[in-house]
């Protein structure tokens, strides 16, 4: 597939997705309880971070080296299967997923902090002290719903966590295993239908990529 058709089929299908953005509440709670949580996540977030995605075409690389030279943001239940291309450390997961929740309840976390990554007010009661022992951090709604407004669609966790290095002014960012979809998630490679622009969080990304002089591998 040539690069000029692999961004048709991707933007074909982002066009197509599944949900619209403001069928749920998405409630911003405020200037006070958004700049506590910029404080926060400011404080706890390293300068220089690799941030490692779940595109299946990081397994055909051998990145896990470099991955591992700095802290990492991972996300979801991105189990390590190939630790030459993904890498070994793990200090932070991103999610807001009920089942990840569910999941690391149950599991010893490979990782030492959980950022909570939620763009509707419901996935505010995905978060249970019972569910999840781990030290978290909660993403501040108004950055999801400033991505919601450039999408129009849901943001992806890698999309907030982009968007959050961004206003936090990190320059020191390596991305790995984003390809913005067009190779599937390595753990559940036959889910296709999304509710996410994946064709905008492309556009968008690869600009604050250049902007800030961050660097994308792929």
């Amino acid at each position: 597939m040539t690069e000029r058709s692999s961004l048709f089929d991707l933007l074909k299908r982002s066009l197509k997705r599944k949900g619209k953005v403001d069928e749920l509440p998405a409630t911003d709670p405020g200037d006070g309880a958004y700049q506590l949580s910029m404080a926060q996540f400011s404080e706890t977030i390293p300068d220089q971070i690799n941030v490692v995605g779940n595109a299946s075409s990081l397994l055909n690389t051998a990145y896990g080296p470099a991955i591992d030279r700095y802290p990492t943001i991972r996300f979801n239940k991105a189990q390590l299967e190939q630790t030459d291309a993904q890498g070994t450390r793990w200090d932070f997961v991103a999610t807001s997923d009920r089942k990840t929740l569910e999941y690391y309840s149950e599991h010893a976390p490979p990782f030492h902090t959980l950022l909570f990554t939620p763009y509707y007010d419901r996935h505010l009661e995905y978060l249970d002290a019972k569910l999840f022992g781990t030290p978290h951090l909660v993403y501040p709604m108004r950055l999801s719903i400033e991505l919601m407004e450039k999408l129009r669609a849901r943001p992806t966790t890698g999309a907030q966590i982009l968007w959050l290095l961004h206003r936090l002014e990190r320059r020191n960012v390596h991305i790995f295993g984003f390809d913005w979809k067009r190779t599937p998630t390595f753990y559940d490679r036959d889910h296709t239908k999304e509710p996410h622009n994946h064709f905008g969080e492309m556009m968008l990304f690869r600009r604050l990529i250049n902007r800030n002089g961050w660097t994308l591998h792929q």
